[in-house]
């Protein structure tokens, strides 16, 4: 998060030192404030970085215990990243991970958005085109992860949650 601070005395005939004072004061107690919301914020971001890493991670073994092979955890290409993509008979998984630790803003699914599902179409198709399996059945699923107050969580697999819409192909 950017900050832009444009302090300026507009009219120096009017210019008091003592209101100056004053507002210098009030300026920095404010940047002060602001130094400490940016410091939170990277704070923050971390710890939500941390709680996706440590939900894939459950997501990961889930998908183990239920007999799905991981073939890629976090793909990347041009259009985006894939969270992990897994196998199962012959057919592939796109999986997207959504943790979250209540439903303040909705359930974690919510998240997956139109234009992310069209990010996400995109790399699948770079997926293929990449590794050959043009002619493979795909699919694309939300794992979501829900953190409980007394340190539990809970998994909720969707399969099929969105289905590839844009009828264009990659390759």
């Amino acid at each position: 998060m950017d900050f832009v601070y444009n302090i300026e005395i507009v009219n120096l005939d009017l210019w008091n030192p003592l209101i100056y004072q004053r507002d210098l004061i009030i300026i920095k107690m404010c940047l002060m404030v602001f130094a400490t919301t940016e410091k939170r914020g990277e704070k923050m971001r971390h710890d939500r970085q941390k709680l996706g890493r440590w939900g894939e991670d459950k997501a990961c073994s889930y998908f183990i215990s239920n007999g799905y092979k991981i073939l890629q955890r976090n793909y990347r290409c041009r259009f985006g990243e894939i969270d992990m993509i897994v196998q199962k008979a012959d057919q592939l998984i796109f999986a997207e991970v959504k943790t979250r630790t209540s439903t303040v803003y909705g359930y974690p699914s919510e998240a997956v958005n139109h234009r992310k599902q069209l990010k996400y179409e995109k790399s699948a198709l770079c997926f293929l085109k990449e590794t050959g399996w043009k002619q493979a059945s795909y699919r694309f699923d939300i794992i979501e992860v829900m953190v409980h107050y007394n340190n539990t969580f809970s998994i909720n697999h969707i399969e099929n949650a969105f289905s590839a819409g844009t009828g264009r192909y990659y390759y």
